[in-house]
């Protein structure tokens, strides 16, 4: 097989890419490897690639293939789940001398969990080889991250949806509005319904999107997934869309300040702007209301841009 060739774009030529296939050509691929990366759909792309490879065959074909993912609406990787994936590794592949576990989201693993693979991800038996896949890798246990070797995938999801171009280019009108004296020409009334109408339109688009994600991704996935494990995939999804809407927002604050040049009034909010959404992020991944959340941004933006 010639996986590699495979790989859609110029994800199959990445340099990091090219250095697994590489090794494994070499057979000196490493035993334990982490993938991380901006795009989930990517490092799966690239693990499922690698694995076919290993395995001489598709890899979700494959009963020497094992994955494990979060489970329920809590998204934790339990102790039973890794617990019975590190007895399928025990046992002996049931073709060739290959077997391959992939990890989803390993920054879900929780202590306990993590505790109950770690013999195994040091010292797995003969011919197995281990990837683990994160798009936030600073929430992976440190654990994990000295007993694996770091690959960074470049990529990120775009989202590409006419609705979402359109709400993003209100939210910058919205922000350069409240610079241009807008807030005291028309009052702070007219602002504030603006935050409250763009939260609603955001939380709608949120779902929307994810709706359409979930269509493609749940006809990709395996038969003999369990309900709390698909449960977990979608809310994953519905938490990967919110997480690149919030990305995009980001690049909407940024390029606002690149239009002004070197000479630029707006660096100082720009920057405290980008400071509050990683934190409203960074509230959001605690499963705290992404209405509340994104509204409380909003009315602090509108604080920041017109020094009300």
């Amino acid at each position: 097989m010639d996986c590699q060739k495979e790989l859609p774009g110029a994800l199959g030529s990445l340099r990091a890419v090219d250095v697994l296939f590489k090794a494994l050509a070499a057979g000196r691929l490493p035993h334990g490897i982490l993938l991380y990366g901006g795009s989930a759909k990517t490092l799966d792309l690239v693990c499922q690639a690698l694995s076919s490879e290993i395995l001489g065959m598709p890899a979700v074909k494959s009963i020497d293939f094992h994955a494990i993912r979060p489970s329920n609406k809590i998204r934790r990787i339990s102790m039973d789940s890794m617990s019975e994936l590190c007895r399928e590794l025990q046992l002996a592949p049931s073709f060739g001398d290959k077997k391959v576990a992939c990890v989803y989201e390993a920054d879900r693993l929780g202590k306990d969990a993590a505790n109950a693979f770690l013999k195994t991800l040091e010292e797995p038996p003969a011919g197995t080889h281990i990837f683990l896949l994160t798009t936030a890798i600073n929430q992976v246990l440190p654990t994990i991250l000295s007993r694996t070797l770091h690959f960074r995938i470049p990529g990120e999801d775009c989202i590409e949806d006419e609705d979402w171009t359109q709400w993003r280019a209100d939210f910058e009108k919205w922000i350069l509005g409240l610079t241009q004296n807008e807030v005291r020409t028309h009052g702070i009334d007219r602002a504030i319904f603006s935050v409250y109408s763009l939260t609603a339109r955001f939380q709608a688009l949120v779902k929307k999107i994810a709706e359409k994600e979930w269509k493609h991704l749940e006809a990709d996935l395996s038969p003999n997934l369990s309900e709390d494990q698909l449960e977990a995939i979608s809310v994953g999804n519905e938490r990967g869309v919110r997480r690149q809407l919030l990305i995009e927002m980001q690049e909407s604050l940024l390029k606002l300040s690149l239009a002004y040049g070197t000479a630029n009034p707006l660096v100082h909010p720009v920057a405290l702007s980008c400071y509050e959404l990683e934190r409203a992020a960074r509230l959001l991944e605690l499963n705290m209301q992404d209405g509340s959340v994104l509204e409380n941004f909003l009315l602090k933006c509108l604080r920041l841009w017109s020094g009300k």
